[in-house]
């Protein structure tokens, strides 16, 4: 009985030792944050290639790299003044819409014309996802550029706009 006692006793300890001892965690594993900034700027475009029409448009163009998980966006005839000192595409992404705000800094000059951006969006995970861009000259009478595209099942494509106003119509 005693020995029992004791056996009871001991197991008892190492049920509590067992209880006591911290489990180790596995570390949080999070997906990383997806961000996006301006790589890029080409222009002032002076000679379009292919006929006056070229210029008639506002395009997104993108390709997507799923095994880097990068995304390039290159907005084509994006409206700014002429002579800016600084142009900007501020990229954010929340609940599947990437948005870009595209700003710019500078002497502005009286003019205005049409410049390519590219675009770095980084950590993009294959889905589905709307893109919106603010163009800062866009007329109000325009279509805003905004689409949606499904990273699972396309990697590249563009969507286009027309555009009636200066800089981009006559």
């Amino acid at each position: 009985m005693l020995r029992r006692n004791v056996f009871a006793a001991v197991l008892m300890i190492c049920l509590a030792c067992i209880g006591c001892e911290q489990e180790e965690s596995d570390p949080i594993v999070t997906d990383p944050v997806i961000a996006g900034n301006l790589v890029s700027v080409e222009g002032c475009k002076s000679g379009f290639t292919k006929s006056a029409a070229d210029r008639n448009i506002g395009c997104m163009k993108f390709q997507y790299d799923a095994a880097s998980r990068k995304l390039t966006l290159t907005h084509v005839n994006a409206g700014f003044n002429c002579c800016p000192e600084e142009i900007n595409a501020e990229v954010t992404v929340e609940k599947g819409v990437i948005r870009i705000v595209e700003s710019e800094r500078g002497p502005n000059c009286r003019c205005n014309c049409l410049f390519d951006l590219n675009i770095l969006v980084e950590n993009v995970p294959a889905g589905m996802f709307t893109v919106v861009v603010d163009e800062p000259l866009r007329n109000e009478k325009d279509i805003p550029i905004e689409f949606t595209i499904d990273l699972s099942k396309e990697s590249e494509g563009e969507h286009c706009v027309p555009r009636n106003f200066y800089p981009w119509g006559v």
